[in-house]
């Protein structure tokens, strides 16, 4: 196991913020389709985070946690 990971657990949605250079930004179709993997499969992987002062940054999966937003779920 990497010596950068340090845990992997369930966090609340209200701790998250997209990482401020994540340029990559999905459409509102890409958005249904993971709303709807999440609605048959629930997640299927984890997301990426790193800390900071105040919350955590999202470094891989912003998508996910769009889709997770939608469905309005409080955790991942």
């Amino acid at each position: 196991m990497s010596e950068h990971i340090k845990q992997n657990r369930v966090i609340a949605l209200d701790q998250l913020v997209p990482h401020p250079r994540n340029y990559r930004v999905h459409p509102k179709h890409q958005i249904d389709q993971l709303v709807l993997s999440l609605q048959r499969f629930g997640q299927g992987r984890s997301i990426v985070v790193q800390d900071s002062p105040e919350k955590l940054i999202i470094v891989a999966g912003h998508g996910i946690v769009e889709a997770a937003q939608a469905l309005q779920w409080t955790e991942l």
